[in-house]
């Protein structure tokens, strides 16, 4: 009977173990990642833990995912790396991710606008389905991704999202198999990357030598395209001037929010 009760106890140990188990290689910054290669030195951005026959991460805010964490390239975001995460508002994916995978972003309801760099070449099953609030979707090749399936986008961000492109790129997506189901393509405006932020009181604009954000009392952060922290600085409520280092694409995060401008 004690041998008994020591092999049940053995087994539900076990049971009890396989039920959780951590599905990544190493943590940095608070994002976990798989190898991908040795040799080459790329990994991928996935989820915390499998439990319970579903996949768990607790991302929440906004995330700025790096061009290289722990010595390797960041060159996918894997499938269900960020599925559920319903209090994920904002992410930033660096040039040299190429791939997104299924569910990668499935069910982030809290998610209302995304930047696809310009390396992005494949996005798979329902990698944005169901992000309900979605507003806009900013797509930086000039070549339409390739979808593995229709689905990649939920139905009503087909229809209500704004779809921002290169200019020379929107007839393009206006007639790919996939990309055209957005009912609203645009061309990337000259000083930024779909609307600028703007609520009354506060505003981010382009300068001759960087950005002017006026109405902001607190910490603002600028990002290059790929995830590198290029400036912050304590904003007093009136207008600050930011200097950047050159013309291209950047982030501007104040507090909670994001805009993407180009100069």
């Amino acid at each position: 009977m004690r041998h008994f009760l020591k092999s049940a106890a053995t087994a539900f140990l076990c049971l009890a173990a396989s039920a959780t188990a951590s599905a990544y290689d190493f943590e940095e910054n608070g994002i976990y990642y798989n190898v991908l290669s040795e040799e080459q030195k790329t990994c991928e951005v996935t989820y915390e833990y499998y439990s319970d026959y579903d996949y768990h991460s607790d991302y929440e805010g906004e995330i700025v995912i790096p061009e290289q964490a722990n010595g390797y390239r960041v060159t996918r975001i894997g499938y269900y790396a960020f599925s559920g995460c319903d209090h994920l508002t904002g992410i930033i994916i660096p040039d040299g991710v190429t791939s997104i995978g299924n569910d990668a972003f499935y069910g982030c309801t809290g998610l209302k606008k995304i930047v696809l760099p310009q390396s992005i070449l494949k996005i798979r099953d329902e990698a944005f389905g169901n992000c309900v609030n979605l507003e806009s979707v900013t797509s930086l090749n000039s070549e339409p991704p390739t979808f593995y399936n229709s689905n990649v986008f939920s139905g009503k961000t087909y229809a209500t999202a704004a779809l921002y492109v290169p200019a020379e790129a929107v007839e393009r997506y206006k007639t790919d198999y996939d990309w055209k189901n957005f009912r609203n393509i645009q061309a990337i405006g000259p000083t930024g990357i779909g609307p600028t932020m703007t609520d009354g009181q506060q505003n981010v604009t382009v300068t001759a030598d960087g950005i002017a954000v006026d109405g902001v009392a607190g910490p603002v952060e600028v990002y290059s395209v790929d995830g590198t922290l290029v400036a912050r600085v304590n904003a007093a409520g009136g207008r600050t001037d930011i200097a950047l280092p050159g013309h291209g694409v950047y982030i501007i995060k104040v507090g909670d929010r994001t805009v993407k401008v180009n100069r």
